[in-house]
């Protein structure tokens, strides 16, 4: 057989003329993929003309070549190549997970929800993690009270018991050792042990929630050295203070874990574990149920609203 010649022609042998030549040029496949090797100086000899993109990534030669280089693929890629990256490509910091994620929330499951966030520079924002059930087409919700306590007790009131050291207390500023523990601002109601009525804040005025078809109650609360089974209760009544039920059972390993975190729950009425009448003398209160002065909860931001139909 005729033995190609070493030195190729003046011009790339795909592009000549359909004139014979008297040297056989090699045989190169079909749809060979191709690398092409630019020079950085203009060359005189024509540029093969590639009409789809190689899916060999090309890497200009440190040498520029007089000639351009043509290699056939034994095996041609069947699949179409990708689109070329951009020089600089991007990345979807949304997909790309936190490192420290911080708990601030905690559902009625048994796991608490974690609304994973940045640790925050101050506070956690206040919203509800919970949402409510409570049907909410074509009416309102509507603000009964709300409490943040940093310039008084707000709506709430506690009976002081025991003298000196009262199992219900506003923490101030002022306390530098317990502003850790606060989950919202700078000021919050805290509750201790178990001694009844006076181991609870409670509102001392008369609400009218007559006019509501739901009511929903919202607060950050943050757990303290509570043991398995300890915890507190979110109750209501409607009779100005007279009697109450509980809305909510809240206990540590259920509603939440004892791991220093801030939680935000909303309860919602209609899911109260006991029945419940709206009336024009209706309160809220939250009584603590653990074993010793040295279990705690503080309270804060606590928003009441009813819901009323359009």
């Amino acid at each position: 057989s005729n033995k190609p010649s070493q030195k190729p022609s003046s011009e790339p042998s795909h592009l000549r003329s359909d004139s014979p030549s008297n040297n056989p040029t090699p045989e190169v496949s079909s749809k060979p993929s191709l690398s092409f090797r630019p020079s950085s100086v203009p060359s005189n000899h024509p540029t093969p003309d590639v009409s789809s993109k190689p899916s060999l990534s090309h890497k200009p030669s440190e040498v520029p070549s007089n000639e351009p280089t043509i290699v056939a693929t034994p095996n041609p890629v069947s699949e179409s190549p990708s689109a070329s990256p951009s020089e600089s490509p991007t990345v979807d910091l949304s997909e790309v997970p936190s490192s420290s994620p911080t708990k601030l929330s905690q559902s009625p499951s048994h796991h608490p929800s974690q609304s994973p966030s940045l640790t925050p520079s101050g506070h956690p924002s206040f919203l509800p993690s919970t949402p409510p059930t409570t049907e909410t087409t074509g009416g309102t919700w509507e603000r009964i009270s709300i409490d943040d306590f940093e310039n008084g007790w707000g709506t709430f009131a506690h009976t002081g018991l025991p003298e000196g050291k009262p199992d219900a207390s506003r923490i101030t500023p002022s306390n530098t050792r317990q502003q850790q523990y606060l989950p919202r601002n700078s000021a919050a109601l805290r509750i201790r042990d178990k001694s009844g009525v006076d181991s609870s804040v409670f509102q001392y005025q008369d609400h009218d929630v007559s006019g509501y078809s739901g009511l929903r109650v919202s607060f950050w609360y943050t757990p303290r050295s509570m043991e398995r089974d300890e915890g507190f209760f979110l109750e209501y009544s409607s009779d100005g203070g007279i009697s109450w039920i509980k809305l909510k059972t809240f206990q540590n390993d259920l509603e939440f874990v004892d791991d220093g975190s801030f939680y935000n729950d909303t309860v919602d009425f209609q899911n109260s574990e006991e029945a419940y009448v709206p009336t024009n003398h209706a309160r809220i209160r939250f009584r603590c149920n653990a074993s010793g002065n040295g279990d705690y909860v503080y309270l804060d931001d606590i928003l009441w609203e009813g819901y009323k139909s359009s």
